[in-house]
């Protein structure tokens, strides 16, 4: 499947939605997209087109949307290539990308149009998630893997620019690199965890580039409501309601951002957490879905999906939320262990939602 603008179009709009509050804003998705269209072939092949024994190699945006020093470039992602063939030693054979989102879905389209090295349609996660762990695809319990993680960012003209290749344990490794996140200015490309396209097979959310290229091609041929209602459609979803936004907490910590929404419609009030993604929602004391739940909100005016970076107190729009069984999902977001901090982080419970 080799992506023209059109397909670039649909692919970041059903990445946006699939962000389900996160994967980085749709104004720099679309421009990374069309730079790498333009500069080359963007060819994304399902996984069974490669041998198991071939190299799988995740690309990723790492930081918190919201930072107002977040800062890439995408020559970055040939100088993180560059940087990972030196510490890894071995050939590319793949690129996976690590979750949904404008911004996530075409990570690592600049290296394929560079390169020839191709995208496979085996994404870590089919929504995007919080932290590097969950989108390890099951990495954290293989016994002795060792991390191989290289990233790129920041601005030069700040004196935010920085390079960083790293190898060792997985989570340490991890941690590092939202460090070096930080370090950046609130945002890097980062290229990590070779895996073969065996192990792949077992643990990717296979297909959901496909996924994202249909519903993003409805929501834009759709108008108005019709745009939510046919996305909720196609992955047995609903829309919750129309409500404004009253409030809005935003804390940019460590290279996440974190807070909450307060909404109030006609029947009654909401609280959407959100840690980069949205996490989960409440109206009033009742549980109304709960990451890895997808919850994905549109302008009721404009009729543009936004991003929990994006949504802003005044703002009506409409809230919808697609089942987890409906979507996509790798190994990472259903190891119950790694949500676990979702609860430290928003102070609310997660983990009982989840049986």
């Amino acid at each position: 499947m080799k992506i023209n603008h059109d397909m670039a179009e649909f692919l970041v709009e059903g990445g946006n939605i699939l962000g389900g509050g996160g994967g980085g804003l749709k104004e720099l998705g679309k421009k990374m997209a069309y730079i790498a269209v333009d500069l080359g072939t963007v060819n994304v092949i399902g996984i069974d087109e490669l041998n198991n024994d071939d190299i799988l190699v995740t690309a990723s945006s790492v930081g918190a949307p919201a930072a107002d020093g977040a800062y890439i470039e995408p020559s970055y992602q040939l100088k993180a290539l560059e940087l990972f063939k030196e510490i890894n030693g071995k050939d590319i054979d793949g690129i996976i990308v690590n979750e949904m989102g404008a911004l996530s879905i075409v990570n690592g389209w600049v290296i394929s149009a560079a390169t020839g090295i191709p995208i496979v349609d085996a994404p870590c996660n089919g929504r995007a998630h919080p932290t590097g762990v969950m989108g390890s695809i099951g990495l954290n319990r293989v016994v002795g893997y060792e991390s191989i993680q290289t990233a790129v960012g920041g601005n030069p003209d700040n004196n935010n620019y920085i390079e960083v290749a790293i190898k060792g344990n997985l989570d340490r490794c991890s941690s590092m690199i939202r460090y070096a996140s930080v370090m950046a200015g609130g945002m890097i490309f980062v290229l990590r965890n070779p895996v073969t396209v065996s192990y792949a097979k077992n643990n990717c959310a296979i297909g959901t580039m496909r996924q994202a290229l249909q519903i993003g091609e409805i929501y834009i041929k759709n108008d108005g409501i019709k745009k939510i209602e046919s996305v909720c459609e196609e992955l047995n979803g609903k829309i919750v309601d129309r409500a404004k936004v009253v409030k809005k907490v935003l804390n940019t910590e460590g290279g996440f951002d974190s807070g909450y929404v307060e909404l109030d419609s006609d029947s009654g009030r909401y609280k959407l957490y959100f840690w980069n993604e949205y996490m989960f929602l409440n109206k009033g004391n009742e549980r109304i879905a709960t990451f890895p739940d997808l919850i994905f909100t549109v302008d009721a005016i404009k009729w543009e999906v936004i991003s929990s970076a994006e949504i802003k107190e005044g703002n009506e729009i409409y809230i919808a939320v697609i089942p987890k069984d409906s979507i996509l999902l790798g190994s990472g977001v259903k190891d119950k262990e790694l949500l676990k901090p979702i609860e430290d982080v928003t102070g609310e419970e997660v983990l009982k939602y989840l049986d």
